[in-house]
């Protein structure tokens, strides 16, 4: 809670799973930065500047040899691969120029820029959205603002949902039965 930076740093690696996690009030809740095959689901985000990021800096993209299997590491050349994010709870803060979820991208052309833009592999569904409009553009991808409908129009979301943050309510643990004790 209440990180100057992001929540969660996860950053050149593989076969990451980030579950369970309640984030709140942080400059940005999961932060995904040149990672392959990493599970993000079962996480609320609440009052985020942003949400959820993908991050690649394409100057680093296929660096990582030090990390490689020959060298004794894990094998990870860097990259952003295989992320499925999903089932996640996203209530965005009202700050200026908050995003739900972003694919954001720095030192890239706009060839490489297109070609994660349209990557079929990184994944956001399932999830659910309580924003300050859902009319606003909020989502960004590929370096662009996106409307809900056009999240929804790349494939991102089709089962997911938007409402007002005005119908927000913190998930709450409900249990059929009955506890005691005794001092």
């Amino acid at each position: 809670e209440d990180n100057p930076g992001q929540g969660i740093f996860y950053e050149a690696s593989g076969q990451g799973i980030i579950t369970n996690n309640t984030l709140r009030r942080s400059d940005t809740g999961i932060f995904i930065s040149i990672s392959q095959n990493t599970e993000t689901y079962w996480n609320v985000l609440e009052d985020n500047y942003r949400g959820i990021e993908y991050f690649v800096d394409c100057s680093s993209v296929g660096g990582g040899g030090e990390n490689t299997a020959a060298n004794g590491g894990a094998g990870v050349i860097y990259d952003l691969l295989n992320n499925d994010t999903h089932d996640n709870l996203v209530k965005l803060g009202t700050r200026n120029g908050s995003l739900a979820n972003t694919l954001f991208l720095i030192n890239c052309t706009s060839s490489e820029i297109d070609s994660y833009s349209q990557r079929p592999d990184l994944i956001f569904e399932r999830n659910s959205y309580y924003v300050p409009s859902p009319t606003a553009e909020l989502w960004y991808w590929g370096n662009v603002s996106k409307f809900w409908s056009e999240w929804q129009a790349i494939g991102h979301d089709t089962t997911g949902s938007v409402q007002p943050a005005s119908e927000y309510a913190e998930p709450v643990i409900t249990s059929s039965g009955s506890a005691s004790g005794t001092i």
